[in-house]
């Protein structure tokens, strides 16, 4: 398996900057911060997210090699 960054660089800027101003916290979970499961890679996508797709905000995707 491989993760890569989504390719829409404009969603990809969209969600990093949401991500520098939650401290690294999910933007797009409400109330995310503080929580570890909620940091990017969230716990979510790492353990529950099926190869072939991506995280709920779009910025990672899951891959075969």
């Amino acid at each position: 398996m491989r993760i890569h960054v989504n390719e829409d660089k404009e969603l990809v800027d969209t969600i990093r900057r949401g991500l520098k101003e939650n401290e690294g916290y999910c933007p797009c979970v409400f109330e995310s911060r503080g929580k570890d499961e909620y940091r990017c890679l969230c716990e979510d996508f790492r353990l529950r997210t099926p190869v072939g797709s991506a995280c709920h905000c779009g910025l990672y995707i899951k891959d075969e090699n």
